[in-house]
């Protein structure tokens, strides 16, 4: 139990406080992570199928994924001491996990402009989300992604 409440402490400590900008090659990993979180949040609506649609989304995820994975190794060289910490406690796939999380989750910008635009079409979500994978440039994003 003991080592249970330090995981706990420790995320709640350093997990919100993490930054992947230490580097120029991270802070560049990090804004094309949170692009592909935003275009797997509007797949739904600018696919044929609903399976076309799910594996592009899976396409974002494993790209983000690949991301998140290189931000942690990069920062692990550079010796912040965050992240090994966090290595220590959880091991890279749990923090992978912790931080894909983070990068799903739409920033508070976005969900207003997301939110504006539902009641702009009138909640006409699959609209919604043409408007906002056409304004992301996900299309070409998305186009680029390894198959």
């Amino acid at each position: 139990m003991p080592q249970l409440a330090r995981i706990i402490v420790t995320l709640v400590l350093f997990l919100p406080g993490i930054s992947f900008s230490e580097t120029k090659e991270t802070e560049d990993l990090a804004r094309i992570t949170e692009q592909y979180g935003r275009c797997a949040d509007v797949v739904l609506g600018n696919f044929d199928t609903d399976k076309k649609a799910q594996d592009a989304v899976g396409l974002f995820y494993k790209a983000m994924i690949k991301n998140i994975n290189s931000m942690i190794e990069i920062e692990k060289k550079q010796g912040h001491e965050s992240i090994i910490l966090l290595l220590n406690i959880m091991g890279k796939d749990v923090l992978s996990g912790y931080l894909l999380r983070a990068f799903a989750d739409d920033k508070e910008a976005y969900r207003k402009e997301k939110k504006s635009l539902e009641e702009t079409n009138n909640w006409d979500w699959k609209h919604t989300h043409q408007q906002l994978w056409s304004k992301y440039g996900c299309d070409a994003v998305y186009k680029g992604l390894p198959k």
